[in-house]
């Protein structure tokens, strides 16, 4: 059983470090699988993983893509906060 987990893991590693020095850009599918792959990894592999310089680019693409669904909530909150003061604004020139 420990012997199957410690496979699982190392190829978890392996898999991430391919992705990582992978030349291209990252696409979307391999952003979300490197995702489940840092899961996966042990805490001394995900720190060989971000610590190696090659895979830096990567890392940077990586970040970014995870940072996405955050801009777009806070670009809504800050629409809808501008919306209640602009409401607030009208509604006390009515009165």
């Amino acid at each position: 059983m420990a012997y199957a987990m410690n496979r699982d893991v190392e190829r978890a590693f392996l898999q991430a470090k391919e992705l990582l020095r992978k030349e291209s850009t990252l696409t979307d599918l391999e952003c979300d699988e490197l995702a489940e792959l840092f899961e996966a990894v042990s805490g001394s592999q995900f720190l060989a993983l971000t610590q190696d310089p090659q895979h830096a680019r990567a890392l940077r693409e990586y970040d970014r893509h995870t940072r996405r669904p955050g801009r777009r909530i806070i670009a809504a909150m800050t629409a809808l906060f501008v919306f209640s003061v602009l409401m607030g604004i009208y509604v006390s020139w009515q009165q």
